[in-house]
């Protein structure tokens, strides 16, 4: 919901906040925030960053030119992505994925649906993915982690 919004309130307290708690002190649980924007010239930028119980394990930001807000989150929230699959502690088995684009995070859900066993590192292991937007309490479901590979 918008932040002036009634429905604002509940959904801090009652989804927002509980879930950023749960990231900052469950070792099973891998964090990913993203997020894209454009200016009013046109340009756009991205970031991401990636913890584990509070600690900044990977982070990254770019510019992506003259595309659209919804792009450079799309670029933001892949290139996070790959980088939390590609060397994830080893006591992960979740990563909740914050952003405030749902159609970004439905359309990576889409992308990155396959076997319930996603290859990381050296290992493989079960690995569920939870997205925690403002518009929908949350997307969960099992990836796989090759599956995400647009050109970016």
């Amino acid at each position: 919901p918008r932040r002036n919004s009634a429905e604002f309130p509940h959904w801090l307290s009652h989804v927002l906040q509980p879930a950023l708690q749960q990231a900052r002190t469950s070792p099973s649980i891998l964090s990913l925030f993203a997020d894209g924007s454009r200016t009013k010239s046109g340009s756009t930028g991205a970031a991401w960053a990636t913890f584990h119980r509070a600690r900044r394990l990977q982070h990254g930001s770019f510019g992506f030119g003259n595309a659209t807000a919804y792009d450079s989150e799309m670029a933001a929230l892949v290139r996070g992505f790959r980088a939390a699959v590609s060397d994830p502690p080893d006591e992960a088995r979740e990563i909740h994925i914050f952003t405030d684009n749902t159609t970004a995070a439905t359309n990576l859900f889409r992308a990155a649906q396959g076997p319930s066993t996603a290859s990381l590192g050296s290992t493989r292991r079960s690995l569920v993915v939870q997205a925690i937007t403002s518009r929908i309490p949350s997307l969960q479901a099992p990836i796989s982690s090759t599956a995400v590979d647009p050109c970016i």
